[in-house]
Parts: structure tokens; C-alpha cells; sequence
């Protein structure tokens, strides 16, 4: 977990420097790749140690196995001011789909292609309280809802509510769980990015008396499908418009709107890499390993990249990738 920043690339910093670590400890042993879905196993031979892990493996058994070969890169966003953060939030969970379309990364599982662009979010829905979660007319119905969850026994606290874009209590944040892990820190850096300037993006317009879009959830969830099966290269519903779009002219009109909030030149950048995202699909990339090479190279060259890329902040958190 990296530490409290202004900016992504303070963030991400502290990411690189975490998986140094992680390396420096494995000590050749193993190797740290950064995939979203284990490429091999169909299920985890064994959950993480401690308590909390314990509790959910004797209370999921076979889904906190499956869901375990998962992996995401969270990212909390605070929003000062209780209202705004909630209006933020309910707008926000309608645009998660096109995050996951740009973030889809997941394509093999279980040593086969799934077909889909990500895989990960239905190794994820094996555990309940998944995808998208309820808009909140006020801070009274969260309250209600967790107070309903602790009363019934259903969940006990609210992080049990593994929504891909929930409200974190503990933090006072959004958190933001639907990108697909990513080998290289510059993505994830692309990715914090376009987030951040997304949130400052919704934060502005309520600022200024406009009344922000709160999307049924079984809206949300149809383009939740349609983001994990094709990723960029798809469609998606445009929700403010009731209509089929393809998905990278809506990430494109998206991109549009949120880059006049880059606050400095390593943001502008961040968000022009995640544009070329659209250009390059990571699904696509990674097939064509498959296809060239066969599973093992790209396992191998995530591993490369999981390892070796690096980023170091400069000026006013300017940052830049070295081999």
C-alpha cells in the first residue's frame, strides 16, 4: 500500500519501491508478475496468512479459492466535503465499465484463453457483494445498510462490501477496485491518473450547481459485461444517452472531458499513455504473445516487466520510466 500523495506519481513511487522489496525478499526463489488473473491455476492452493484471510476462507471455502487468483490495483481518492464525496461516488460507480475497458488485461486463465478481454471481474463474482454497488441518497442509507449488515450477520463491517467502487469508511475515500493489475508502474501511474482527474472532473460540476448523473445499477452491470468481454474494442450503452456506443469513442469523449483537469505536465502525459491504451489493447497484446510464443513467454515477460520497471519522481512529480 503506498502512502497518502497529492499526485499518482507519488503513489506509484512508493509501488516500485514496495515491489523492489518484494523481489529483494523472494531472493530468485519465485518470481513477481504482475497479471490479472493467474494465467495457469483455476484455483489458489492456499490463502494468505492471518486471521481476517482465515475467517474468509472458512466462510467462502471454494470461493475464496477461486476468487483469490484475482488480482486488482486499488486506488483511494479522497474528496473533501461529505456531500460532494457522496455525490461524487454515486456518479462515479456509472463510469466504472469504461475504466475496466481501458484497464481489461486478463485474457488467459486456467492455462486457456477465456475469450474475454478480463476474466477477472467473473473470478471476483465467485465471492458475494461483487460489482457494482447501490447509489445512496444520503449519508443516513450507507449508515442503514451497514447497520443492516452487522444487525443480520450478512457482512460484518464495510469491508466486506467488495463493490468495485465503494465508499471506504475507515479511509474517508472512494476506492476505486476495478482496474485489472498491470505489469508496468507507468500503467498504473496512466491509470491513477485518469481517475484522479475523473474525480476532480464530477467534483467540479457539483461545484457549480449541476446535478450529477446516479446510474441504476443494472445499468452499470449490463456495461460491466460488455467492458469485461471486449474491453476497448467494443460497445458499451451510453448511459446518459440510452444508446450503443463504441467503447473508444466514449473512452475518447471521456478522456476529452477530464484532461483539462491535469494539474501538470507528468499528468498530461499519463493520461496521453492511457490514450494510447486504445491504440493497443493489452488483450490484444498479450494474444499475440500467446500466439508467437505460447503462455510461458508472457508470464516470463510480465515478469520482466513487473520486476524491472521503474519510476522516479522528479520536479513537482514529474516522473519517468527506467529499464
Amino acid at each position: 500500500m503506498s502512502g497518502i500523495h497529492l499526485h499518482a506519481a507519488g503513489a506509484v513511487a512508493d509501488l516500485v519501491q514496495g515491489r523492489r522489496l518484494v523481489v529483494e525478499a523472494l531472493n530468485g526463489e519465485a518470481r513477481l508478475v504482475g497479471l490479472a488473473a493467474h494465467p495457469i491455476c483455476d484455483l489458489l492452493p492456499a490463502v494468505s496468512p492471518g486471521s481476517r484471510y482465515a475467517v474468509i476462507e472458512q466462510r467462502y471455502r471454494w470461493a475464496a479459492h477461486r476468487a483469490g487468483l484475482a488480482a486488482g490495483v486499488h486506488f483511494h481518492l479522497g474528496v473533501p466535503d461529505a456531500d460532494r464525496l457522496l455525490a461524487v461516488y454515486n456518479s462515479l460507480r456509472g463510469l466504472m465499465p469504461q475504466v475496466a475497458a481501458l484497464a481489461a488485461s486478463a485474457p488467459f486463465f486456467a492455462g486457456r484463453d477465456s475469450g474475454l478481454a478480463s476474466v477477472r471481474p467473473k473470478l471476483s463474482d465467485a465471492l458475494p457483494r461483487q460489482g457494482v454497488g447501490p447509489a445512496f441518497a444520503t449519508w443516513n442509507d450507507v449508515a442503514d445498510l451497514l447497520a443492516w449488515g452487522a444487525r443480520s450477520g450478512a457482512f460484518l463491517d464495510h469491508t466486506e462490501l467488495w463493490w468495485e467502487c465503494r465508499l471506504h469508511p475507515g479511509f474517508g475515500t472512494i476506492e476505486v477496485r476495478v482496474p485489472d493489475a498491470q505489469s508496468s508502474t507507468v500503467e498504473v501511474e496512466a491509470l491513477a491518473t485518469v481517475l484522479h482527474c475523473m474525480v476532480r472532473w464530477l467534483a467540479a460540476r457539483h461545484d457549480a450547481g449541476q446535478s450529477l448523473p446516479a446510474h441504476a445499477s443494472f445499468a452499470i452491470t449490463e456495461n460491466r459485461w460488455r467492458a469485461a468481454t471486449d474491453g476497448v474494442e467494443g460497445e458499451l450503452i451510453d448511459l446518459d444517452r440510452m444508446r450503443i456506443g463504441r467503447t473508444r469513442n466514449l473512452l475518447e469523449q471521456l478522456l476529452d472531458q477530464v484532461v483539462v483537469h491535469a494539474q501538470s505536465a507528468a499528468e498530461t502525459r499519463a493520461l496521453e499513455r492511457a490514450r494510447r491504451r486504445l491504440d493497443a489493447p493489452h488483450p490484444r497484446r498479450q494474444r499475440a504473445t500467446v500466439l508467437r510464443a505460447g503462455l510461458e513467454a508472457l508470464i516470463e515477460e510480465s515478469a520482466d516487466v513487473t520486476e524491472h520497471s521503474g519510476h522516479t519522481p522528479g520536479p513537482q512529480g514529474v516522473g519517468g520510466r527506467h529499464e
